[in-house]
């Protein structure tokens, strides 16, 4: 397994979508159009990124909020065509690594549907702390549901926190 993180192509949207509507994904993020992702691959406050396993497509993930000046990158959604073989872990890892070291994130911050157990475990074990619930967050055909945020810093990233001082120091 080399896994790898690059920027998405126009050319991978049809992936990208097909993952969204996939059914073990559909019940845990809302669904972008494509041209929703069209328009994110441009916005150069977001990074649209492919996870790549052996030089195949393997999932994706969105950041968003790169241009924040308080540096609060948003995990907006990572999703793995075939979980429950590593990947995820690795292509997080990965996403940890990007955050704080290339973009000089001093947090970054997710929310997760309390019945996604899968996601919840993985994001506790490299170090996210749950901060809260947003209490009737999100609109469904069933009515509301809660989100749980969570979070990382910097500074509890090995490697990361002097890359994130750096930013510190930008102007802003």
């Amino acid at each position: 397994m080399k896994v790898e993180l690059r920027e998405t192509t126009e050319a991978e949207l049809d992936f990208v979508v097909a993952l969204e509507a996939a059914p073990d994904t559909a019940s845990f993020i809302e669904a972008w159009p494509p041209d929703r992702h069209r328009k994110a691959l441009h916005d150069p406050d977001i990074a649209h990124l492919i996870v790549v396993d052996d030089d195949q497509p393997a999932g994706f993930t969105i950041l968003a909020g790169l241009r924040d000046p308080d540096r609060s990158i948003e995990l907006r959604r990572i999703v793995i065509a075939h979980p429950g073989q590593g990947l995820g872990r690795a292509a997080l890892t990965l996403i940890l690594d990007h955050a704080f070291t290339n973009l000089a994130a001093h947090r970054l911050w997710l929310d997760v549907k309390p019945t996604n157990a899968r996601a919840r475990h993985l994001y506790t074990s490299v170090g996210f702390i749950e901060e809260g619930i947003l209490q009737d967050a999100l609109r469904t055909p069933d009515g509301y549901e809660p989100l749980i945020l969570m979070a990382k810093l910097a500074s509890d990233e090995p490697g990361a926190a002097s890359a994130a001082n750096r930013g510190r120091n930008e102007g802003r």
